[in-house]
């Protein structure tokens, strides 16, 4: 008889923590991440290197871009392609218009230098497509066109 009840005590312990696992495993499943998204964007060999290349974040979250080796007269726009872009509009510098986002080497003291660039809050879900122009101080133009991924979120 003790057998049997040390038995079923034992099925009840471990199927109420399994059930236990189970609930805090949903829990923070359903959790929207707390990060924010970041694309690092170099000037190498006459190409733009992003890292990432493309970039997925929760609806309500920021995205930066980090412009490495901004030389002084060089001018980096972002600019996204359908429907002026999944961020808010927070009209200053480097967001003059909604979807576009600008940033320029100015200081002519130092030979390049680190801009970052603030997308401001994630508003609309799904898959953006953007460009990226490097514009060198001699006007030349070099272009890449990555994507972010917007999910949903809080």
């Amino acid at each position: 008889m003790k057998t049997v009840t040390a038995l079923l005590v034992g099925v009840v312990i471990g199927a109420l923590g399994v059930m236990l696992w189970q609930h805090l495993s949903y829990r923070s499943a359903n959790m929207s991440p707390q990060c924010e998204g970041l694309v690092r964007l170099s000037l190498q060999n006459g190409a733009i290197q992003p890292n990432p290349r493309n970039v997925c974040l929760h609806k309500g979250r920021r995205l930066f871009w980090e412009v490495e080796d901004v030389a002084f007269g060089d001018k980096v726009q972002i600019d996204f392609k359908q429907a002026e872009g999944p961020f808010a509009y927070v009209n200053g510098a480097q967001n003059p218009g909604k979807g576009h986002y600008v940033t320029e080497g100015k200081d002519q003291t130092a030979t390049r230098s680190l801009k970052r660039i603030d997308s401001n809050l994630a508003e609309t879900e799904g898959r953006w497509d953007y460009k990226v122009t490097w514009i060198l101080a001699n006007g030349r133009k070099i272009e890449l066109d990555p994507v972010v991924c917007i999910r949903g979120g809080d």
